[in-house]
């Protein structure tokens, strides 16, 4: 080069992609510190501990603040939603927590939540920078940046009130004006004082909280940012491609490395070259130079820069550092594209002069080959300013662990769609319990999340989610919700389900949701237990089971919802059942035959009996069995009747019948009730008796049939044979298992002369049969009169020759004939006392003569019968007719 000593220059560099990363959390109270400490800057409990008496801390070019609130019970919150912070220059701006604000850690320990977030410092500063663009407020804030001047910076808690079921405010929210109010925005402590329920003094901790950056403190620029390739000038890797938010920082980053032959050359310093999208012209170029003797101490150093400021492309800052005393130098400029959808191609060069040539000299390119637009060494810039898009956001198969939020339609037309973000809170207690969860891309523009009960403390109720699509420049917009109801809660059933014996059952169940899922049905069916019941005292017992033991099994079922397992449990363990010691093979057997129904195979009963060898654990033996799929196969249900909210069912089966109804709602939950249904239609039965044996009525009944609810009572009834108004019942008494007796003496007959028995049963159901039906005469007498002579009939002459004859019930004592007056008057010898031997019935004949000289006409007799002070009448009648007399006298003229 003309004479000049050659030099040989190594330019290394590299290339990372940009990294814009944003979050969104609702937080709590920020509470801070100063001095990093290993293991505290990823855990806020941790950096709660390490800087318990601190305010803020920086740390790695980051701003770091830890949260420390005691978790409360009421339906009150008070949020923090952000932070106001001031620079001591007079720049202030507002970060919104989940806008620069990145969370990164959150614990519950003790009662407390603590949440740890954090702001790069440059972002503070870019963003101060924005606001406060006059160039004296740029250059100051760039020392800050550069380390040359020291600052202090101030944190002031953006917070709102949030009553329970109510929105909370946001960051373009103030002050309402008026003390309680949900939603309030404070940004002051005597906001905090005048607005909210609390005083002042609990806030403290939340305002004024300082941090000092000293002049030493350089920032870290070797972290963010797009590296550009300046390599040796022959290496060739290609144009990359990075997309950046529209007005969003960029970073770009050259490492030159250089090596000199001689001192005749000065360190080089960088040049970024802009060219517009079709690269047909160059719209300008940034250079930053430096002033004389800029390079003889290492470290940081200021710079003088001017910006042509191309058309499209803005700087906002700019440095470079030399590492120490080395060759390499680090340069950096940041700029933003003002525009959307905009592409920007940017070429780097290095530049070296000549030694003491930097006054109006020319400067030297290293190499020709690094001049020029060298598409191969150039990154391109495309900006997004749009947001990603979405067509439908939906929840399914909601259940009472979680649902699934399906978002369709999610595009991005330029960066495209880096994540798509599932916040979800519940509505209890506002958003105490947000998450913001994380989707996946199933692919063609549909994502996916599982939301689980067990991320909110497996809290019921109405559940929201909302969705943000992130695109890979972090633009961002909520691009629906969606929210659903966790139905925790199993439906109630209602109504009896213990019907005792009847003669008419119908099962009518009702069923009630409870969680706000909505009820799905209820079905009624019936169920095998029973079955359990009978097997378990057939083969565990060696007995069968009676109706009794039956039931008390089943009405423990339905009013304590025993289980099948535990059914078997208590039997297997029971004195009757532990007392026959039987082996352990016997023991599996009676398992096979009682729990599963069957037969032992000969393996299953070899495999289960060795176990429980070895074990001797015949609880485990019996859980096997019990929480094996066979036993659960068999239950074995009938569906009866099905419904929304309410079957009802006519029970038509006579005897025991056991069911089970399920009702379920929509959310999956099922609750289950057994019921118990006892139908008995038919009266009992047996072999009934009545005897009068003179001085007791003697009721006797024997083999009694009743199969289903029992016999309840035998009872007879009495009824007077003259005065049905008369009557009396008698309960029988039980003398056996299926036989009834009792008697009525006389005194208690006294009165009645005769008698119609019924004896009747009843059962537990209130059916009632008839045993006997019987006339019973307690004394009575008939008496009928007839001639002796043909024809018989009693119409007599007076002189003629009759018959009375009688017959008596009841054990009759004695009987007295009386015939009317104006007969005795003629013979007075006709009336008759006649004493009897007492019987259940008895007869005779009395003969007698009418009175030659009675006169014509109808008469009755009256027969008596006495028992006791019991009598009874019998009149037979007869009449006369002349007189044989009148026959005699006909002879007498004939002759």
């Amino acid at each position: 080069m003309n004479g000049r000593r050659t030099v040989r220059k190594k330019i290394a560099s590299k290339i990372v992609g940009l990294l814009i990363s944003a979050a969104i959390f609702s937080g709590l109270v920020f509470f801070c510190g100063n001095k990093a400490e290993a293991g505290s800057l990823d855990n806020a409990y941790e950096f709660s501990i390490s800087y318990l008496n601190s305010k803020v801390i920086v740390s790695d070019n980051y701003f770091y603040l830890g949260t420390s609130a005691k978790i409360g019970t009421s339906g009150t919150r008070y949020r923090t939603i952000g932070w106001s912070i001031t620079s001591n220059a007079g720049h202030y701006i507002e970060c919104a927590v989940g806008g620069s604000i990145t969370h990164i850690s959150q614990a519950t320990v003790g009662g407390y939540q603590y949440d740890l977030y954090r702001i790069p410092m440059a972002e503070v500063i870019r963003q101060m920078q924005s606001k406060w663009p006059d160039a004296g407020n740029v250059s100051w804030l760039n020392g800050v940046l550069r380390g040359t001047t020291s600052s202090h910076f101030t944190f002031n808690a953006i917070m709102t009130k949030v009553n329970y079921g109510t929105a909370q405010g946001t960051m373009g929210d103030s002050a309402n004006g008026y003390a309680y109010y949900s939603g309030s925005v404070c940004r002051t402590q005597n906001d905090i004082a005048a607005y909210m329920d609390l005083p002042a003094a609990v806030f403290i901790g939340y305002f004024n909280l300082g941090v000092d950056i000293p002049a030493s403190q350089l920032p870290t620029i070797d972290n963010t940012g797009i590296w550009m390739d300046q390599r040796e000038c022959t290496y060739s890797v290609g144009n990359r491609t990075y997309w950046v938010r529209t007005k969003a920082g960029i970073a770009l980053n050259f490492d030159s490395i250089a090596s000199y032959s001689s001192d005749y050359y000065q360190p080089n310093f960088a040049s970024f070259n802009v060219l517009n999208e079709n690269g047909s012209s160059v719209l300008e170029h940034i250079d930053l130079e430096t002033g004389q003797g800029a390079y003889a101490s290492s470290g940081m150093e200021s710079l003088q820069t001017y910006y042509d400021i191309a058309d499209g492309i803005v700087p906002t800052a700019a440095w470079q550092r030399r590492e120490g005393n080395t060759s390499v130098l680090k340069t950096r400029i940041e700029c933003y594209i003002p525009y959307n959808d905009w592409t920007m191609h940017v070429f780097p060069h290095s530049r070296v002069y000549g030694n003491g040539a930097l006054n109006g000299l020319a400067d030297y390119w290293i190499s020709a080959e690094c001049a020029g637009y060298d598409w191969n060494k150039s990154i391109t810039l495309k900006s997004d300013g749009t947001p990603p898009a979405g067509t439908q956001t939906e929840i399914k198969n909601a259940n009472p662990t979680g649902y699934d939020v399906y978002i369709y339609g999610v595009s991005d037309s330029q960066s495209g769609v880096k994540s798509v973000l599932v916040p979800t809170w519940t509505a209890a207690n506002g958003q105490d319990d947000i998450r913001w969860y994380t989707a996946a891309n199933l692919g063609n523009g549909t994502w996916y999340y599982h939301v689980t009960a067990s991320g909110h403390s497996n809290e019921g109720g109405r559940y929201i989610s909302h969705v943000y699509a992130y695109d890979n420049v972090n633009n961002v917009q909520c691009i629906g919700a969606a929210e659903t109801t966790i139905d925790q809660i199993p439906p109630v059933i209602s109504g009896e389900r213990n019907i005792g014996w009847t003669r008419k059952a119908a099962l009518s169940l009702s069923a009630t949701d409870e969680g706000g899922s909505g009820l799905k049905g209820i079905v009624l069916s019936t169920d095998n237990y029973m079955e359990i019941v009978e097997g378990l005292y057939r083969y565990g017992l060696n007995r069968t089971a009676s109706q009794d033991e039956i039931l008390y099994w089943l009405t423990k079922a339905v009013e304590e919802d025993l289980s099948r397992e535990i059914l078997v449990r208590q039997v297997v363990s029971s004195p009757e059942f532990t007392g026959r010691n039987y082996s352990n093979q016997e023991y599996i057997e009676i398992l096979y035959r009682a729990v599963l129904g069957r037969a032992p195979d000969g393996a299953g009963l070899k495999y289960h009996t060795d176990k429980l060898n070895a074990s001797k654990d015949r609880a485990a033996a019996l859980k096997e069995f019990t929480e094996s799929q066979e036993f659960r196969k068999r239950i074995s249900q009938t569906k009866a009747a099905s419904g929304y909210s309410q079957v009802d069912y006519s029970i038509l089966t006579e005897g025991i019948t056991f069911y089970q109804a399920i009702a379920e709602d929509n959310a999956g939950n099922t609750a289950s009730k057994y019921a118990l249904v006892k139908l008995d239609v038919t009266a009992p039965d047996g072999d009934a008796t009545a005897a009068y044996t003179g001085s007791v009525l003697e009721l006797n009944v024997k083999n009694v049939i009743e199969k289903h609810s029992g016999v309840q009572k035998v009872w007879a009834e009495i009824i007077d044979k003259a005065d049905v108004e008369i009557s009396m019942t008698k309960e029988l008494d039980a003398t056996g298992t299926d036989s009834y007796a009792a008697s009525v003496t006389s005194p208690d007959l006294a009165g009645y002369n005769g008698i119609h028995v019924i004896i009747k049963a009843s059962d537990k159901a209130g059916n009632v049969g008839v045993l006997l039906e019987k006339d019973i005469y307690l004394l009575g007498v008939t008496a009928t009169v007839a001639r002796v002579l043909s024809p018989h009939e009693p119409c007599f002459a007076g002189g003629e020759k009759g018959i009375l004859r009688i017959a008596t019930t009841g054990f009759a004592e004695k009987v007295i004939v009386t015939f009317p007056a104006s007969i005795t008057a003629l013979d007075a010898s006709l009336d008759r006392e006649i004493i009897l031997t007492p019987k259940a019935t008895d007869s005779m004949e009395y003969e007698f003569f009418v009175p030659v000289m009675a006169q014509d006409g109808a008469y009755e007799i009256t027969v008596t019968a006495y028992k006791g002070s019991l009598t009874d009448t019998s009149e037979p009648s007869f009449t006369v007719a002349g007189s044989i007399l009148d026959k005699l006298r006909t002879r007498i003229r004939t002759h």
